[in-house]
């Protein structure tokens, strides 16, 4: 009985790490790229009527923070977050919403754009 809770209690203890290092809730500054571009080694910066004819011709965009990390955004229905990004291409924003880390991906489910 006593080895049930202490493996029960192990793991309750490793999924709530887990969980807590793959997802967590944020609110990230930083600007919208051309991904293609980016994982070329280029800048990959874009202005708002660039990013609307890449999302035109099917082509990715993402989110690069203000130190640096590179993000796939989507949006809470699952889907690729792309027209949200393009329409706010000019500007410095912030994105609020679920941070997760999966495969090597870093990819956020965005609530808000600001």
């Amino acid at each position: 009985m006593k080895y049930n809770k202490i493996v029960l209690a192990a793991f309750v203890v490793a999924s709530l790490f887990l969980t807590v290092y793959n997802v967590y809730a944020a609110e990230v500054s930083g600007k919208v790229v051309n991904l293609s571009e980016v994982m070329t080694g280029q800048e990959g910066t874009v202005d708002k009527a660039k990013a609307i004819e890449l999302v035109k011709s099917g082509k990715p965009l993402a989110f690069k923070t203000t130190d640096g990390k590179i993000y796939l955004v989507f949006n809470t229905d699952g889907s690729v977050a792309d027209k949200n990004l393009a329409k706010n291409a000019d500007n410095e924003i912030k994105i609020t919403g679920k941070v997760h880390n999966k495969n090597g991906f870093q990819y956020i489910i965005a609530d808000k754009f600001e």
